[in-house]
């Protein structure tokens, strides 16, 4: 019969510290990659719109917008690594998150299993942290929730701007007009954008929502426009692959750390 362990894994910070270091160097590899593609892909646009096929150089400006919103999200999860890398005394010393690593530690935790395929690193962290932190602090990162007993959705640490870049897949038609306009100007070709009326005209209310509160990375929106609506990513799927069987409860465990 298989021997199961009688503990859990046991953190080791020499490998996360590692890790985070490693994730730096993806994150710029990755956005450095992203912007190229960014760069050819325009000048492609630029073309079918001198051949007047509007309708498929706006499907690509959408995939362009994309690729904004997710090259802004390395940016931030680079200074995240950074930051944890500079404070890693905190980590080591303490069993519980500090305040200050909150947002940064549930943000990459939130992220990992939704960019593990283009920065495996990220798996690794988080599993460290889970490891670190316990069952209920994955439960609380992966759900965006704070740790009181009658927590509401979005009250957690996690990025607000990060969750609305990975989960606005459809972008507005307003800036997908914005991102035609600047490269058809940048390649020099003609091109006029379609009249479109007030967004309070056709959702009957304000066009300037109460914007989110600001997060510890406060990053401008994609270029050439701005996507309002961070309000709205609060009610998310959580993912069920995120792995989390084999992490201590931390709760059982406090009173003997």
């Amino acid at each position: 019969a298989k021997i199961m362990p009688l503990f859990g894994p046991s953190f080791n910070g020499a490998k996360l510290k590692v890790c985070l270091k490693l994730c730096i160097t993806r994150l710029q590899m990755l956005q450095k990659k992203k912007e190229n593609q960014g760069v050819l892909s325009r000048k492609e646009i630029a073309t079918l719109l001198g051949k007047n096929k509007e309708e498929l150089a706006r499907i690509r400006v959408e995939q362009i917008i994309r690729d904004d919103y997710v090259v802004e999200v390395l940016e931030i999860l680079e200074l995240y690594c950074t930051l944890l890398t500079s404070r890693f005394g905190l980590i080591e010393a303490v069993k519980e998150c500090d305040p200050g690593l909150m947002e940064s530690v549930q943000t990459i935790m939130w992220c990992a299993p939704r960019l593990q395929a283009e920065v495996n690193e990220l798996k690794q962290i988080a599993h460290a942290f889970g490891v670190r932190y316990g069952k209920e602090f994955i439960r609380q990162a992966m759900s965006n929730l704070d740790d009181t007993e009658d927590a509401q959705p979005g009250s957690g640490k996690v990025s607000a701007r990060v969750m609305h870049k990975l989960t606005d897949y459809t972008p507005k038609a307003s800036l997908v007009d914005n991102y035609l306009v600047a490269i058809a100007q940048t390649y020099g070709v003609e091109y006029i954008p379609p009249i479109r009326p007030p967004e309070a005209d056709l959702l009957g209310g304000s066009a300037n929502p109460t914007a989110s509160a600001p997060t510890l990375f406060d990053f401008p929106s994609a270029p050439l426009g701005t996507a309002s609506g961070a309000g709205a990513t609060q009610h998310l799927p959580i993912p069920t692959n995120f792995p989390g069987s084999d992490y201590p409860d931390r709760k059982s465990t406090r009173l003997n750390s």
